[in-house]
């Protein structure tokens, strides 16, 4: 592997939190929680979030981010930097990213993705990229 910078890519951690399935219809689809507490202090942290036209229907749909105290409890919108938009109805690819502001209180964050009705086809994926600070 040559022109590697091994110093920038010890620096990135790529974890898949939502993984790529195919969405049909209205319901709602949840990513597990993650816990930003493992996230070293200091650090980036980005979601990449895909959509991707099946070619078979309405591709619409949006996509929140939420946090909590805790795994199982109750989820409110989260902090980020950056706009989530909802994805067009006949979008043949749809990629946002979002750089999101951990919150002590509230260590646990979840991505969902809502289809905008029955008529939804498309495939998704969530894609977490944490950046560690730089070390002298």
């Amino acid at each position: 592997m040559g022109n590697v910078n091994w110093a920038v890519a010890s620096q990135l951690d790529a974890r898949q939190v939502l993984a790529a399935n195919r969405v049909a219809g209205a319901s709602a689809v949840n990513s597990t929680a993650f816990d930003l507490r493992t996230v070293e202090d200091g650090a980036r942290v980005a979601l990449i979030l895909t959509a991707l036209g099946t070619g078979g229907g309405n591709t619409g749909g949006t996509w929140t981010v939420s946090e909590s105290a805790t795994s199982g409890g109750s989820y409110s919108a989260c902090a980020v930097d950056g706009a989530l938009v909802a994805t067009p109805a006949a979008a043949t690819s749809n990629i946002q990213k979002v750089s999101v502001r951990p919150n002590p209180d509230k260590p646990f964050v979840r991505v969902t993705f809502t289809p905008a009705n029955a008529s939804a086809a498309v495939d998704i994926a969530a894609t977490l990229v944490v950046v560690s600070r730089a070390r002298a």
